[in-house]
């Protein structure tokens, strides 16, 4: 039980830094908080997937052969994860096809790029300072930490996943690859349940 909970924590703590890099990319470009994930709480999934990939990455290992490794691997994760969140619910919530040197609209060159410098961050700060931070905190109360946040991360799945379908049904096809419609519809149904 201790490894899950090891585990799953830094996948939280990953999906939690990648809410906050999303966070800052959106202030930069749209000035104004905008939270872009598909989950409704602090994190973003892919980004603890790919921190969960980067663990196992050798920090001994020659940095540009890390910087290689990482680009293929988050460059995967971001490629299957959008066409799967495409074809199931038929909405996007990224689109490089304005990017030059794209793969249908899923992953381009330039966060490709971007990520891999991200990840060497990761490998070699963010990796043994959740370590660190897991050591000192320890096994006990990383238990109940991490039994409390899965709760809400499964109470999100479920909340998220419903208001997806509701925001399907009402949107029209051609503005399902609009990512800021879909995030302020979803902003605007949550609000008018706690009307």
């Amino acid at each position: 039980m201790e490894i899950l909970c090891f585990w799953f924590l830094k996948f939280m703590y990953y999906a939690f830094i990648g809410y906050l890099i999303e966070i800052f990319f959106a202030l930069i470009k749209d000035h104004k908080f905008i939270n872009r994930g598909f989950l409704l709480g602090p994190y973003c999934s892919i980004y603890g997937v790919a921190g969960i990939v980067l663990a196992w990455f050798n920090p001994e290992l020659n940095i540009l052969i890390n910087f290689v490794l990482a680009i293929i691997c988050c460059g995967l994760i971001e490629g299957l994860t959008g066409f799967i969140l495409d074809k199931i619910f038929k909405m996007r919530w990224w689109d490089y096809s304005n990017e030059p040197l794209n793969l249908n609209g899923y992953i381009c060159i330039r966060f490709m790029l971007l990520f891999g410098l991200f990840s060497l961050i990761g490998i070699y700060f963010l990796n043994p300072l959740y370590e660190e931070l897991y050591e000192i905190i320890g096994n006990p109360l990383c238990m109940i930490l991490a039994g409390i946040i899965l709760i809400f991360y499964l109470l999100d799945l479920v909340i998220s996943n419903i208001l997806i379908f509701k925001i399907k049904k009402t949107i029209d096809p051609k503005d399902a690859k609009n990512t800021t419609l879909i995030i302020n519809t979803k902003k605007r149904m949550l609000l008018s349940i706690f009307r």
